[in-house]
């Protein structure tokens, strides 16, 4: 928009009086660049969506006493289709939209064995869902249960609980967020602004 000012002053102006507007094009330029910025970064504060799980197929398992050795599964489970899943009538396994759930009710002086890993996995074995993003629901309420318990990669959570009463409600947030696609769109928009006003003051530094 500078340039195109400045060829207008040229042609409108002579050359003495086109001088006198050589700040005003300055400030022009540099509001460019600040308004690129500001839309670049405005698009990060911008809501994101969750990723839903619903429609997909999951695999999830018990495994005990180690990681790689199942007592239980891996069963598919198509969120939103397949009802939760019992683990021998001591707990039930769900997956939502957004969560994964297991329900734990064995009784009382009822406790998981001491082992490196007495728990629950849930997989994305076949790479269906977009990668994992694991945080503890507030619906949570299981005694000594916390972050500690919880490891997980792109395509797997697992919740260890090795040692802890086998009472209570656990619920995982597992599904990750994307921008939504006008935030994308902003995005694009202001970095491509940000490198056209930068390509302009290089070229006028050159220049002089």
């Amino acid at each position: 928009m500078a340039q195109v000012l400045h060829w207008w002053i040229c042609m409108r102006f002579r050359k003495p009086h086109a001088k006198k507007f050589a700040g005003v094009l300055q400030m022009i330029d540099r509001f460019s660049l600040l308004a690129a910025v500001t839309l670049a970064v405005a698009t990060f504060a911008a809501p994101a969506s969750a990723v839903s799980l619903t429609g997909l197929t999951v695999q999830v398992a018990h495994e005990f006493p180690e990681l790689g050795s199942f007592d239980f599964g891996p069963a598919n489970y198509t969120v939103g289709t397949t009802a939760p899943l019992s683990y021998y009538g001591l707990a039930d396994i769900s997956v939502g939209a957004t969560t994964f759930t297991i329900n734990v009710f064995c009784g009382a002086r009822c406790t998981w064995s001491p082992a490196d890993f007495n728990g629950f996995v849930l997989f994305d074995t076949y790479s269906v869902a977009s990668p994992f993003s694991v945080s503890i629901n507030s619906a949570t309420s299981y005694a000594g249960f916390d972050a500690s318990r919880i490891s997980f990669d792109d395509n797997t959570v697992r919740v260890n609980l090795a040692g802890l009463d086998a009472n209570g409600l656990i619920v995982i947030n597992v599904a990750g967020s994307v921008p939504e696609p006008r935030s994308w769109a902003m995005l694009i928009a202001g970095f491509g602004l940000v490198g056209a006003a930068m390509r302009k003051r290089s070229k006028a530094t050159l220049a002089a």
